[in-house]
């Protein structure tokens, strides 16, 4: 019996020693496992769909990810800082690990020791489905770390680090501080409410910004800009309140507040934003909301004066298509039967379409133009009244006397302006009224330059009259009172038979042939005698010539033509006329040559 029990005694003893054998190497290989990570946590920070914070200080709260923001779920529905809980999530994922502890698991209380059973605080990332929870201990005795568990681990891990400083202590630093999100750039409409008025303003991504209520008018980017910008930089200085009912304590009722909603591409991505009274305690802040929150904010008083534009503030002054004269392709006036017709050529050389086909002076175009650029609207009509039942009268319609077509570069249809007089008995002040197409009412502008500037073709003509080189002149004829020249070139060797010695200065006079400045025909000049003429006849494939007709007060006739022109007084021409009539040239002169009939062919 006593070698029986003996026998017994020994195979527990054994079996006892390999029980604890293999517990011992099960928890050294959960230490080495454990040791050999280096994370505390295997997580990638931005394929995190939820964070999750519990402790006694913030309760339970709450963010989830919606597209590339996040949002407070709990224990408020509210907008999240973005940045912060980016922070978070990358101090957890790159979480350093530090010592591991595996606890006695005969000890039922053995989390108890760590601070862990229960946790003082949690931290939960979430994952499509999956959840990963870290739970978090007291500080260890040194006060170098803090004991933290992972949901599903017996394992304790020191963390060099304090975990729970990652996570603020107040919900409001969670919290985003910006009310608008988005960038000035994707707005596409802009509606305005307040005491003015209801403003709208739209625009397409190949459009510029369009006022179109109350009146269909072209908008300033300038301002419109300015004041998308101002909105959404408008920050949070206080969270006043959650769960409001009632705002109309705050001013931020429908009837009260002021309003501005945005809209991004394709309408989605509506944000409205109100603001109402003065924060009486905080002076220089104002209470504010947004659409869909039921919370109270202070912000900068700054945005809300910002949102107290008028209409006027945000319409465009310029005219188009006068605002960059490099763009202006072709022009076209018209004032009762007067047309007045310009192009550039590809060259960039303007000519004269209508009333005649003529270069033009590029100086000339290049001032208008200039001229034009300068005007600008300094006020702006009421649209007319919509049409009622009345025994009154309609108003008169404005008077239009003047229309303008401006073509620019790469665009395919003109833009047509109308401009007429003031009404009589306003006054002037050298403005005029103009009417741009597509616009619901008219404006008035200053300088009147669109309405007074000349249609004449002569204001604009090249004041190149002739330039011929002097190898191409084949014969020169000059008669006046005063003195007959004619001189001719010997067809074969081309040598000038017989020139008289200042034959020279008129050849040089000739190429170019510059006018003073073109002038309408006086009634009855081109019947009335020349003083003098000069005829000029050319080689080429056919024999060609031009006749100047010269009479009193510098006017000159170019025949054939329709147009007079004035010639300088010290121009190379006119000095080589007064000194060839002078007395002494005329006795100086050889015998001329045959003058010949008339105008060649």
């Amino acid at each position: 019996m006593k070698y029986r029990a003996t026998t017994i005694l020994a195979l527990l003893v054994l079996l006892l020693g390999a029980y604890f054998l293999v517990w011992e190497r099960g928890d050294i290989r959960d230490r080495d496992r454990l040791s050999g990570i280096r994370r505390a946590l295997r997580l990638d920070a931005e394929r995190i769909d939820g964070l999750v914070v519990e402790d006694a200080v913030l309760g339970r709260v709450e963010c989830r990810r919606r597209g590339g923001d996040w949002m407070l779920v709990e224990p408020i529905a509210a907008r999240a800082n973005t940045s912060l809980v980016r922070q978070i999530l990358t101090a957890l994922q790159e979480l350093p690990r530090g010592e591991v502890i595996l606890p006695d698991r005969h000890d039922r209380n053995a989390y108890a020791h760590y601070g862990l059973e229960p946790p003082r605080a949690s931290i939960a990332v979430v994952q499509g489905t999956a959840t990963n929870r870290l739970f978090i201990g007291r500080p260890s005795p040194l006060g170098d770390g803090v004991y933290v568990r992972r949901e599903g681990q017996d394992g304790i891990v020191r963390i060099p680090v304090a975990l729970r400083d990652l996570v603020p202590d107040r919900l409001d630093s969670l919290r985003s501080r910006t009310l608008l999100g988005g960038d000035p750039s994707a707005i596409r409409r802009l509606d305005i409410r307040n005491d003015s008025g209801y403003i709208q303003l739209a625009r397409s991504p190949s459009a510029p910004w369009r006022i179109l209520q109350p009146v269909a008018t072209r908008a300033d980017p300038v301002p419109v800009d300015t004041l998308i910008r101002e909105l959404l930089a408008c920050t949070i200085v206080e969270f006043v309140q959650d769960r409001v009912a009632d705002f109309t304590p705050y001013g931020l009722d429908a009837r009260s507040a002021a309003t501005a909603i945005l809209d991004t591409d394709g309408g989605s991505g509506s944000q409205m934003i109100s603001f109402g009274d003065p924060v009486a305690s905080s002076p220089g802040l104002v209470y504010a909301r947004l659409q869909g929150e039921n919370s109270v904010y202070a912000v900068p008083e700054a945005a809300a004066q910002a949102l107290e534009v008028r209409l006027d503030d945000l319409r465009d002054r310029r005219i188009p298509g006068l605002v960059i004269p490099s763009r202006i392709r072709g022009i076209r006036a018209e004032s009762g039967d007067t047309v007045l017709e310009l192009l550039r050529d590809a060259s960039g050389a303007w000519r004269i379409e209508r009333p005649r086909r003529v270069p033009a002076d590029p100086d000339a175009v290049n001032a208008l133009l200039a001229g034009w650029a300068g005007v600008r609207i300094t006020a702006f009509e009421p649209p007319p009244a919509p049409s009622a039942a009345s025994s009154l009268p309609p108003p008169p319609e404005p008077v239009y006397t003047r229309s303008l077509w401006i073509t620019l570069q790469g665009e395919s249809d003109p833009v047509l302006l109308r401009m007429g007089p003031l009404d009589p008995g306003t006054p002037h002040d050298g403005s005029c009224r103009i009417r741009i197409a597509d616009e619901s009412a008219s404006a008035i502008a200053s300088p009147a330059t669109l309405l007074d500037f000349p249609l004449a073709a002569e204001a604009y003509q090249s004041l190149d009259v002739l330039s011929i080189p002097a190898d191409n002149i084949l014969a020169v004829d000059y008669h006046s009172p005063a003195r007959n020249l004619s001189v001719r070139r010997e067809p074969i060797t081309g040598e000038w038979l017989q020139p008289p010695a200042d034959f020279p200065a008129l050849l040089e006079a000739l190429s170019p042939l510059r006018a003073a400045e073109w002038l309408p025909v006086p009634e009855g000049l081109d019947r009335a005698e020349p003083r003098a003429t000069l005829r000029i006849t050319q080689t080429g494939r056919l024999t060609l010539s031009n006749t100047l007709l010269f009479h009193p007060g510098g006017i000159v006739l170019l025949r054939g033509h329709p147009t007079a022109f004035r010639l300088a007084e010290d121009s190379p021409l006119a000095r080589w006329m007064a000194v060839s009539d002078a007395p002494a040239a005329q006795s100086a002169e050889p015998e001329p040559a045959d003058a010949g009939n008339g105008d060649a062919p």
